[in-house]
C-alpha cells in the first residue's frame, strides 16, 4: 500500500514538472491583464479610482500617448496611424507612426477610431524599418480635459500647488501612493515645471482642487 501511494505521489510530481517545463519553453509574448469592469457608484469616486482608465496593459512595454492625426487602412483590417504628443507631454517623440496587427488589443473598436482621438498605446519597437507595432491601445478623454501644465508654487505631503503656464491661475492637485512621479526630483521643488495627468474634474473651491494620477517633466518641443 505504501509503495502504491509513493508511486502516485511521484507520478503527480512528474506531471507538475512536465507542465512547468512546457510553460518555460513557451512563455507568453505579452501579458495583458484585464481590469475589473466599471461599477456604478452612488457616491463620489475614490481618489485613486480614475473616472477613466485603460482596460488593457502590457507589462514592460514602451508607452506612448498622443492624438491621432492620420489613419491609413492596411490589409487584413490593420491600420497605420500618425500620432502627435500633446503639449508639454514627453513620451520620446513629438510625432510617431505606428501600426496595428491581428494581435493588437484595444478597449474600443478600431473601425470607430477617428482623427482627433487621444490614445494610450503600448508598443513594440521598430523592426526592419517598419513603424512600431501597437500591442495594446486605450482611448482617453480629450487631452485638454485631463492634462495640466504648470509650475510648482508649493508642495506639502499629498498636495501640489501649481501655477498654470497658460492662464497663471493656481490649481491644487492632491496625490497619494497610487500617483506616479516620473521626475528626477521628488518631491518636486518650487519652480519646477511639470506635466500632470489628472482625473479631469476640478472642484469649485478657491483655488480649484483635483487629483493627480501622474507627474512628468514638462517638454516643449516647439523650443527644440
Amino acid at each position: 500500500m505504501r509503495s502504491m501511494r509513493l508511486l502516485a505521489v511521484l507520478a503527480c510530481f512528474a506531471a507538475i514538472l512536465t507542465t512547468a517545463c512546457a510553460q518555460a519553453k513557451h512563455p507568453p509574448d505579452i501579458w495583458i491583464p484585464q481590469l475589473p469592469a466599471r461599477q456604478e457608484r452612488s457616491s463620489a469616486p475614490s481618489d485613486n479610482i480614475p473616472d477613466f482608465y485603460p482596460s488593457v496593459f502590457v507589462i514592460d512595454a514602451p508607452t506612448y500617448r498622443g492624438t491621432v492625426k492620420e489613419i491609413v487602412p492596411l490589409s487584413g483590417g490593420a491600420i497605420q496611424m500618425q500620432l502627435e504628443s500633446y503639449k508639454g507631454t514627453d513620451f520620446g517623440y513629438p510625432l510617431i507612426f505606428m501600426h496595428t496587427d491581428k494581435e493588437t488589443k484595444t478597449d474600443f473598436e478600431l473601425s470607430r477610431l477617428v482623427e482627433g482621438d487621444y490614445l494610450q498605446l503600448f508598443y513594440k519597437d521598430r523592426t526592419n524599418g517598419m513603424p512600431p507595432i501597437v500591442l495594446a491601445a486605450s482611448r482617453f478623454p480629450d487631452p485638454e480635459n485631463i492634462i495640466y501644465n504648470g509650475e510648482v508654487a508649493s508642495h506639502t505631503p499629498g498636495r501640489l500647488e501649481l501655477c498654470c503656464l497658460e492662464s497663471g491661475n493656481i490649481v491644487v492637485f492632491r496625490y497619494d501612493n497610487s500617483t506616479h512621479f516620473h521626475l528626477d526630483d521628488y518631491p518636486p521643488r518650487p519652480g519646477t515645471i511639470v506635466n500632470i495627468l489628472h482625473r479631469g474634474t476640478l472642484d469649485s473651491s478657491n483655488p480649484p482642487v483635483g487629483f493627480a494620477f501622474e507627474a512628468r517633466p514638462y517638454k516643449d518641443y516647439k523650443t527644440l
